[in-house]
């Protein structure tokens, strides 16, 4: 709150770091260690090598070293993806709820039950979320307890939905579904990867281009009438 911020979300769709087979296999791990297929995949891709000899190694912004200045942003990377592991419970977040004077947002939820308790516990919004399917292979879809955890909070509370949107219709689906905000994780990195600020811009236009296409075909002038005219099965 000192720092100027009004809106803290909470994750809690990673309890614990789940195996994940596609990293495995490419050898990524926190903290980075150089291996013979990375070494061969930075020579096969001169343009990205040479750019980060000349700007140093990329570092999420959230895990810079902080403190003292011999711990490695790497190490607290680490040392951050595994203290966490099992410590969340409800009673934790009463004790969040009752120190944080601003709006709060519980992540990662996948149960109707669930939803209704963080609402009872003073949740300011509800984050439907499987952290995109890289957790728990077996979870269901997020879209498809979106229906149920809306019926559960009621109309009021406010649900913010992503994993799995590629596409305007996915959004459009969401919306119907009882969502009031959608997010976009992957497809925003992967345009501002490819392209920068450009490639962003153009993902924008192209969701915003297909969620319109996709309202005049159900003949919803609004985003808002997609909640009240539309149903999905």
């Amino acid at each position: 709150a000192a720092a100027g911020y009004d809106t803290l979300i909470l994750t809690a769709d990673v309890p614990a770091l789940a195996p994940r087979r596609r990293d495995q296999k490419n050898g990524f791990s926190v903290p980075f260690r150089m291996a013979p297929r990375q070494f061969v995949d930075f020579c096969l891709h001169p343009r990205w090598a040479l750019t980060t000899l000349m700007n140093g190694k990329p570092r999420p912004c959230n895990v810079r070293p902080s403190g003292d200045s011999a711990a490695s942003g790497d190490g607290q990377a680490g040392f951050r993806r595994e203290s966490g592991r099992g410590r969340f419970d409800w009673a934790f977040f009463s004790r969040l709820r009752s120190q944080w004077p601003h709006r709060l947002v519980l992540k990662g939820v996948m149960s109707p039950q669930d939803a209704k308790t963080a609402a009872d516990a003073g949740a300011d919004a509800v984050y439907v979320s499987n952290h995109g399917g890289r957790q728990l292979d077996s979870a269901p879809a997020a879209i498809s307890v979106l229906p149920k955890v809306r019926e559960a909070v009621g109309a009021d509370l406010p649900l913010i939905f992503d994993s799995g949107v590629r596409s305007g219709e996915d959004i459009a689906r969401a919306l119907a579904s009882g969502a009031d905000f959608v997010m976009v994780g992957r497809p925003a990195l992967y345009a501002l990867g490819a392209g920068g600020q450009l490639g962003f811009e153009a993902l924008l236009k192209f969701l915003t281009s297909e969620l319109s296409t996709v309202m005049a075909q159900l003949g919803c002038r609004s985003i808002h009438e997609l909640n009240h005219k539309v149903r999905v099965r």
